[in-house]
């Protein structure tokens, strides 16, 4: 089974944790981004010709579109 996350809805979901006070459960997410950078960077640089990062809008837990 194939899981896709939507990574545009990372802050619509975990806003409620900084609210609550409980930023560190907010961070939770942190890990993913920096695992998945570098891919994304290259994602963005190859597919579509920008610099930097571009995080794409459904991903699996590998960094793929």
């Amino acid at each position: 089974m194939l899981l896709a996350v939507h990574l545009e809805m990372r802050w619509h979901h975990s806003f409620h944790f900084l609210l609550w006070g409980r930023p560190h459960l907010a961070q939770r997410a942190d890990r993913y981004f920096d695992a998945v950078r570098e891919p994304a960077r290259e994602f963005t640089k190859q597919r579509q010709g920008y610099s930097g990062v571009r995080w794409v809008r459904c991903s699996c837990p590998s960094s793929r579109s």
